[in-house]
């Protein structure tokens, strides 16, 4: 796991071994001592006879600091970037806000139909317009142009569980970019564009955007680890990049998987 920086702690929720780790040392507790308290506590009984009028996140991260006192300040978050990328994609200039990738983008979609009828169709598209709203949303509001990530890794592969696109499927701008070819040419290219993509998980580090949610989303994914539950909302912490590129040099991981 990553080493903690001055005055603070990381926050790795790579796999349930990274996640207790991080908590055991935010909280200053052994692993025992965790284990033992998601085990003997009754979160959601809890939180129903309380009548709580807050997030269930919040109210299990008030029971953790009941437990244990008071955590450290986390300055530093590892979070995991899901995508479906070409493969001439290397990320050596690290990970792009949509405005910079765009343009890459376009380039490899346009190489994967150079030899078909749509190549032609595609450049008219690339250049004129994209009958497709939700597109033609994110390139014009910086708000979508990330990039994103999550704070769970295990996450990719339960988007139905957390109520999150399936990224290792296909990307959100490429899925849109084909549902305007279906719109515009009456034919569906998705499953091409699909079978020339490679599902991956890019792991990177901020200092940037770290919420009190963080922690809570943390201590709910290792509750549901120890507990043998299935994986819920209540771990689907994101990142924003507010449209700045991540820099390759806090790029710790660049991981190929198999689609869910």
């Amino acid at each position: 796991m990553l080493g903690p920086g001055p005055g603070g702690s990381v926050l790795d929720c790579e796999n349930q071994d990274s996640a207790r780790k991080s908590l055991c040392d935010l909280f200053g507790c052994g692993s025992e001592d965790l284990v033992s308290f998601f085990q003997r506590t009754d979160f959601e009984g809890m939180y129903e006879d309380h009548s709580s009028r807050y997030p269930f996140p919040e109210f299990v991260h008030s029971e953790a600091v009941s437990a244990f006192g008071p955590h450290k300040e986390v300055r530093t978050v590892c979070w995991f970037h899901l995508t479906s990328a070409f493969p001439e994609c290397d990320f050596s200039e690290g990970l792009l806000p949509l405005d910079k990738a765009i343009h890459p983008i376009w380039d490899a979609l346009l190489r994967v139909f150079e030899s078909t009828q749509h190549h032609a169709n595609l450049c008219a598209m690339r250049e004129n317009n994209v009958q497709d709203h939700l597109y033609n949303l994110k390139m014009s509001d910086p708000l979508h142009w990330g990039p994103h990530a999550v704070l769970v890794r295990e996450s990719a592969f339960y988007p139905d569980a957390i109520g999150a696109h399936d990224y290792l499927y296909l990307p959100e701008i490429i899925e849109d970019i084909c549902n305007g070819y279906r719109n515009e040419y009456r034919i569906a290219i998705h499953e091409e564009v699909v079978a020339a993509l490679r599902p991956c998980i890019v792991k990177f580090r901020s200092c940037h955007g770290i919420h009190p949610g963080c922690i809570e989303a943390a201590l709910c994914y290792v509750s549901h680890g120890i507990k043998g539950e299935e994986l819920s909302d209540d771990i689907n912490m994101c990142f924003y990049g507010e449209g700045r590129t991540i820099p390759a040099a806090d790029i710790l991981k660049v991981e190929y998987v198999k689609r869910p």
